[in-house]
């Protein structure tokens, strides 16, 4: 792609990040909101309650990718037949193997068999909005994981960032389990179990950042790989957790029949209910995009580009559950993810960390020499490397092509 050409898909990708990533929290959110008491004899409204179920389903709408992929494969087999692919010769280009084991990229899809679970236990128990505004912390656990996996170094406006961005998300933590007893219903342990979830996802998107610099794959191919991992192990685990018995806990909402996953009920009630039947398939068909969309973001797009989405996407999601009845205004969450904004804005270089720092641009014995001036107490620190104004260089100089 050209430059002009790339920028344009980015812009593409980010949009629909956004929207795939909405429909899929709303669709899920709404299966958990439907009503069953037609269904059951006890007292009370009784909820669609089976996130086993609901993470297997989203693994099956992941696994779909890979057919697209095979199609766009064979086709490529008629246009190219044993010759390389224009895309394949830049990535051979750039040292990186097209030839190679794809089950590699079932490593991330095994850890992303434990972060979808925790998630969708996470959202049995707690508000959509809440769910969304904890998953900011993803950049935060991806930096840790890539300085100890990628030996990944990061600025001190990024580490500034990380911190606005943990007060913010801790407001919204901490703010949530004390409503707790004040007629929310957010429970404490959804709150941990999103935590959990997100520190998972950052392993999937750093292993497969990892096995990106060593294999070109085609982002359908790595969803598919991923989908079709996660369906696998399902396959067997569904069946033992029918068998578990369990005691059922209103606190958290988890265990609602007596077991594990009554995987025979879900599909019952898919069955007899068109709304929660249309729900599922919105799940199903938006994570096969939004995750086709999120590895083609790791490829083609920027840092910036993945900041809009993070800050955005909790905002859309807020929204629509306010829009739908589903949760009350907190004035702790607006406080929180407005700080949590603020520390990915920060994160990303979109916003300077020192306000009154100012750029320049001039050219000296042939060479162009950009710079910042930084008029603060933090200049006093950097000794040899700022003169008696206080100014200092931050870019190095380069030479004029």
């Amino acid at each position: 792609m050209g430059e002009s050409s790339t920028s344009g898909y980015a812009i593409f990708l980010v949009i629909a990040n956004i929207v795939t990533g909405t429909i899929n929290t709303i669709s899920v959110k709404a299966q958990n909101m439907i009503d069953l008491t037609i269904y059951d004899n006890t007292s009370g409204p009784i909820r669609y309650n089976h996130p086993y179920f609901q993470t297997m389903n989203m693994f099956i709408g992941e696994m779909c990718c890979i057919f697209v992929y095979l199609i766009m494969y064979r086709r490529q087999v008629r246009e190219y037949g044993a010759d390389l692919t224009p895309e394949e010769k830049q990535a051979v280009g750039k040292g990186l193997k097209i030839r190679y084991t794809p089950l590699w990229f079932g490593i991330p899809g095994c850890f992303d068999v434990l972060a979808s679970t925790m998630m969708y236990m996470a959202l049995v128990s707690i508000d959509a909005s809440v769910m969304q505004i904890i998953s900011c912390t993803t950049l935060v656990w991806v930096a840790v994981f890539s300085i100890i996996f990628l030996k990944r170094r990061y600025t001190l406006q990024q580490y500034v960032g990380m911190g606005v961005l943990i007060l913010g998300v801790g407001i919204v933590a901490i703010g949530t389990m004390i409503m707790r007893g004040k007629g929310s219903q957010n429970s404490p342990f959804g709150v941990v179990l999103m935590i959990l979830s997100v520190a998972f996802v950052g392993i999937v998107m750093v292993s497969e950042e990892k096995l990106f610099m060593y294999f070109s794959a085609h982002p359908l191919q790595v969803v598919g790989i991923e989908g079709a991992t996660g369906l696998s192990i399902y396959f067997v685990l569904l069946i033992i957790l029918y068998f578990i018995p369990c005691t059922p806990n209103p606190s958290t909402g988890f265990c609602p029949h007596g077991r594990f996953e009554d995987t025979p009920r879900a599909v019952m009630e898919l069955g007899t209910n068109l709304k929660l039947f249309f729900a599922a398939l919105c799940t199903v068909t938006s994570l096969g995009l939004y995750n086709y969309f999120g590895v083609s973001l790791t490829k083609y797009a920027s840092a910036t580009h993945r900041g809009v989405i993070n800050a955005i996407r909790p905002c859309s999601v807020w929204a629509f559950s306010l829009m739908f009845g589903w949760e009350k205004f907190a004035p702790h969450l607006l406080v929180g993810y407005v700080i949590a904004v603020y520390g990915m804005l920060l994160y990303y270089d979109i916003i300077p960390l020192n306000p009154f720092k100012k750029c320049y641009s001039k050219e000296t014995s042939g060479e162009s020499v950009e710079g910042c001036l930084l008029y603060t107490s933090d200049a006093a620190d950097e000794r040899s490397s700022v003169d008696l104004g206080g100014r200092r260089i931050i870019k190095k100089k380069k030479k004029k092509t």
